[in-house]
């Protein structure tokens, strides 16, 4: 199945797709209707991963009717990303949108199911901004940095801090690793044909 994915975050504003108005137990999310979503995109084989107080949801519009769904076993994602084969989602935890923090972050993946369990795709503490390889199917390739901070008299975090690995992901589970670039850690993944991170 050829499913769009989107990352809720980067269409929740302003869109006729999601919105989340935030509530003391669980937040109410108002779905669009199937009709719009696929006049929009053209298909309504169309799922959305997004966080909310770092819990992780997503929708499936090919499911009727479309409905959303919170990963129990997620409590602290964020920038979350959906396969290109649409079965999984890959996010990172203890991430923080202040540099200055040094926060330590680790790669992750999770079947799109409420009761999947996730399975931690770096080493502990260095796994930033997981992303799918574009079009890795077989098997599915997580790319991500091993440092989101700038080293002593750097200005930038790609100036010499970590590098970029890939690790596969067989049956759910993270395989053979290799790295990308080992000159400095480049946030965002790796373009279709890896000749740009």
């Amino acid at each position: 199945m050829n499913v769009k994915t989107f990352v809720a975050s980067s269409i929740l504003s302003g869109s006729i797709f999601l919105s989340a108005a935030m509530v003391q137990a669980e937040p109410t999310v108002t779905l669009a209707e199937v009709t719009d979503v696929e006049n929009f995109f053209g298909t309504r084989n169309v799922k959305v991963a997004f966080t909310i107080e770092r819990n992780l949801y997503y929708v499936d519009f090919t499911e009727t009717p479309a409905a959303l769904h919170k990963i129990d076993a997620v409590t602290d994602a964020a920038i979350p990303v959906i396969s290109p084969d649409g079965n999984y989602i890959a996010y990172a935890t203890g991430t923080s949108s202040d540099a200055a923090t040094n926060v330590q972050s680790t790669a992750w993946i999770v079947e799109m199911s409420e009761s999947a369990t996730p399975v931690m795709v770096s080493e502990q503490g260095s796994g930033y901004v997981p992303r799918f390889v574009p079009g890795s199917l077989d098997p599915l390739e997580v790319v991500y940095a091993t440092c989101a901070s700038a080293l002593d008299n750097k200005v930038y975090v790609w100036d010499g801090c970590g590098k970029v690995v890939a690790v596969e992901i067989v049956d759910g589970q993270p395989g053979q690793e290799r790295d990308i670039y080992t000159g400095g850690s480049y946030l965002g993944g790796i373009s279709y044909y890896e000749d740009y991170i």
